[in-house]
């Protein structure tokens, strides 16, 4: 079943298990506004540490900066767009 599943998904089931519980905590903090911790706790972890130390290997930043990170790109990219709307004079 291991083999199976490594075969089609291309990494363990316990790596899968840690990047759908990391994704989900990332989108809790991101949508919902919740703190690392409740996030971790939300998706299972009962080490904030470790939940800390795997989201940096993960996406490369803590959850409060990489949160940070994405709020202000995602508002510089809702900028374009309003700057790119056409303009009408009434």
């Amino acid at each position: 079943m291991h083999r199976q599943f490594r075969a089609v998904m291309g990494t363990s089931p316990r790596r899968f298990q840690k990047g759908v519980r990391l994704q989900d905590a990332r989108r809790r903090i991101l949508a919902e506004g919740v703190t690392a911790t409740e996030a971790a706790t939300a998706v299972g972890y009962v080490s904030t540490s470790q939940f800390n130390r795997e989201y940096r290997q993960a996406y490369g930043l803590p959850p409060l900066q990489d949160a940070v990170r994405i709020r202000r790109h995602l508002a510089g990219l809702a900028d374009a767009a309003h700057e790119a709307e056409p303009h009408t004079t009434g």
